[in-house]
């Protein structure tokens, strides 16, 4: 849940910095780019899709293929 927090939070402040463009320093621009990298890589890890065994079988290069 702390994770998607962190998300939700994030996207409170990327629209917050949409709308307030012009006015930003470009090193709360780059902030806020490197917390966007975190926070996307961590969600993306967390909700990594399980490949099931019959598409695993059917991958070219696998076993028995």
């Amino acid at each position: 849940m702390k994770l998607h927090q962190r998300g939700v939070d994030l996207l409170l402040n990327v629209q917050s910095a949409l709308e307030h463009l012009d006015a930003l320093p470009a090193h709360e621009v780059r902030n806020l780019l490197i917390e966007t990298e975190i926070v996307l890589r961590d969600l993306l890890a967390r909700d990594r899709p399980v490949q099931q065994a019959s598409e695993k079988a059917s991958q070219p290069g696998a076993a028995g293929s």
